[in-house]
């Protein structure tokens, strides 16, 4: 069987409208609401595209729960500066859930404190 990247398109196109219409029934928002909240989010985060693998009920966390991803967002950046946060979330967008941030807040705080010493490990080349 041949490799049709035409069909490859037109079915991720398909799954990602089912996922933003049962994100939108989660949310109670009509679809072109939820659009405008994922607009915002994208506004915070130029250049993050949120992997297929974020089902609809992840997606509506992070859609309505803005100020709480805004904040967990900040936090991040001035934890971790020079680090692309963006890719990490493109990554791992799960870790800006409300509900899985603050457990995982100590365990950022700690890679923090690490990474300058591995960092300045990996540049001086030892």
């Amino acid at each position: 069987m041949r490799h049709d990247p035409h069909l490859e398109r037109a079915l991720t196109l398909a799954y990602c409208s089912a996922r933003q219409a049962q994100a939108a029934a989660l949310c109670g928002l009509a679809p072109e609401q939820l659009a405008q909240r994922q607009q915002a989010l994208s506004s915070l985060l130029p250049g993050l595209v949120l992997p297929l693998e974020l089902s609809a009920a992840q997606l509506a966390a992070l859609l309505t729960s803005q100020p709480q991803v805004s904040a967990h967002l900040v936090e991040l950046v001035a934890l971790f500066p020079g680090v692309n946060v963006v890719r990490l979330l493109a990554q791992r967008p799960a870790l800006l859930l409300p509900h899985r941030f603050p457990a995982a807040r100590p365990l950022f705080k700690r890679i923090a404190q690490l990474l300058p010493k591995f960092v300045g490990v990996c540049w001086r080349g030892e």
